[in-house]
């Protein structure tokens, strides 16, 4: 959130200063842009971002084809958002003809490094959803959860309060 107002305070000039009643005063206050969100998404990737190449080379294609798999599915499936599909370990053996030994470490180092997430089902199946939306397949740096600013409708939802004399 600092970075945020710290991109929007940047911008102070360009834009109009609002106003608002606050406790019986009033305060005036920089409106934060979904531009301003995707700038500190961008910084914040390429400080604290992490690659796909990190993975093993096995790991990071069976990632890669859990993604594709899942993307499908949700097609198919009419399912709203990759993150909403949930797969087992037997569709994707059975699906991408891998032994059960090599399929369980790769998940496992899937769940590990949170790109996919566990979800056990009445104490005995296990099923996993997808947590990696397929950005990061060139080796891009990439931090995941963060805002998609387009999402946000106009103007966005944050403020950055300043009093008059931030703003001089």
């Amino acid at each position: 959130m600092a970075l945020i107002q710290s991109i929007a305070l940047l911008h102070q000039y360009q834009r109009p200063v609002q106003q608002t009643q606050l406790g019986g005063r009033t305060v005036e206050y920089l409106e934060v842009i979904p531009n301003d969100i995707a700038v500190a998404n961008t910084l914040i990737s390429a400080i604290l971002g992490s690659t796909i190449d990190d993975l093993p080379s096995q790991t990071r294609r069976l990632l890669i084809q859990l993604h594709d798999y899942v993307r499908l599915r949700s097609q198919e499936l009419s399912i709203e958002g990759l993150e909403n599909v949930r797969f087992t370990r037997r569709e994707i053996r059975e699906r991408l003809k891998l032994g059960q030994t090599q399929l369980a470490m790769h998940l496992s180092r899937l769940v590990q490094y949170e790109y996919i997430q566990t979800y056990p089902i009445n104490g005995r199946k296990l099923h996993y959803g997808l947590n990696w939306d397929g950005r990061g397949r060139e080796g891009e740096l990439i931090l995941g959860g963060l805002v998609d600013p387009m999402a946000l409708s106009e103007p966005a939802p944050i403020t950055t309060l300043l009093s008059a004399q931030e703003l001089e």
